[in-house]
């Protein structure tokens, strides 16, 4: 997720309030959102291309990247659950939108902010390790 245009910690913090996330996008929301591989992987998509994404490609990408990283990929459970479970909570934190009539996930108003948190506590993990 190495994009220059992703902002750094510092960067959101001194944002002014009326350039900060909403008060809903609480720090424990948040990390709830990042703690699922599934919505991890569609913040890096959709923040990587920065345009729209048909929700079929989007349950492509994911069962490809489910099967690389784990040897196994069911298309059909990654896309129940993208439908049912991870894009409805991406869309209730303003992450993503979704039109279910056009069938297309677009990046969302927190999209940037999330993919910021996500960059920072990867980078924070690599220099651990």
């Amino acid at each position: 997720m190495d994009r220059s245009a992703v902002l750094n910690v510092n960067e959101v913090e001194n944002r002014s309030p009326t350039e900060r996330p909403p008060a809903s996008l609480t720090t424990d929301r948040l990390l709830d959102t990042l703690a699922n591989a599934h919505r991890r992987r569609v913040v890096r998509r959709l923040f990587e291309r920065d345009a729209p994404v048909p929700f079929e490609r989007l349950v492509d990408d994911l069962a490809t990247t489910q099967a690389a990283e784990t040897g196994e990929a069911d298309r059909e459970a990654v896309r129940i659950a993208l439908h049912h479970t991870h894009l409805p909570k991406l869309v209730d934190d303003g992450v993503v939108t979704f039109d279910r009539e056009e069938s297309i996930v677009e990046p969302g108003p927190q999209l940037r902010v999330v993919a910021a948190c996500l960059d920072a506590l990867e980078r924070t993990r690599e220099r651990v390790r």
